[in-house]
């Protein structure tokens, strides 16, 4: 019995590296609200005051872990922080400068009306918007080749922090559901800052075939 060998067509070699730059760009992006959180819950200050104010001389240990063993004041998380935040301001105001169009957070969200931004304390569900306003233009990211250096700064400065910041654990985007009212498998699942004031993320879906939107796990 023979069998055919398939040899992969240019164009198929061409779609399969474009698959692999957007799990790529997209587990990038994924990874920014959790390094954040991390680095932000470092950052503050964790050294117990008594009740005649004096402060303890030494971290002290509630549970033994990490986080609860660190000095009263880590420098270099509160720049990790402002350093991550910095980043994604920038090639967000340049991939928003290539769209033409700014996401509705910029009517509010100090990415934008900040021109020396620094993390502020809800900054893990503000960069939830942000990076799913971006992962919703990645088809065209890819054509504006211009942005390759912003993109590469911002994606080795993550693998840096993902490499020292261990406890922030990986965050993977959800693979695309099938859609009950269209029954194509493109329903796009992820973790949104809800509109009633929560910072709270909350689930939510919506087809790319059909527009149909869903409320919780689809």
């Amino acid at each position: 019995m023979n069998d055919t060998l398939h040899m992969i067509t240019v164009d198929e070699q061409a779609e399969i590296d474009y698959r692999r730059w957007v799990d790529s760009w997209l587990y990038h992006l994924d990874q920014i609200p959790p390094l954040l959180e991390t680095t932000m819950l470092l950052a503050a200050p964790r050294v117990g005051v008594s009740r005649g104010g004096s402060r303890f001389d030494r971290p002290q240990v509630t549970g033994g872990g990490y986080i609860d063993n660190i000095p009263i004041t880590d420098t270099s998380t509160t720049v990790d922080a402002d350093l991550l935040w910095a980043t994604l301001h920038a090639y967000l105001h340049a991939v928003a400068t290539k769209a033409g169009n700014l996401p509705p957070l910029a009517e509010h969200d100090r990415l934008w009306n900040t021109t020396t931004p620094t993390a502020p304390p809800d900054a893990r569900a503000r960069a939830i918007e942000a990076t799913g306003w971006l992962a919703d233009l990645v088809e065209h990211v890819v054509d504006w080749p211009e942005l390759a250096p912003l993109e590469d700064e911002l994606f080795a400065l993550i693998r840096r922090m993902k490499g020292r910041y261990r406890s922030a654990g990986t965050a993977r985007r959800a693979r695309p559901r099938a859609c009950a009212t269209c029954g194509e498998v493109a329903v796009v699942v992820d973790w949104v800052t809800p509109g009633n004031g929560s910072p709270k993320p909350v689930q939510v879906g919506v087809c790319r075939v059909c527009g149909q939107q869903y409320a919780g796990p689809a």
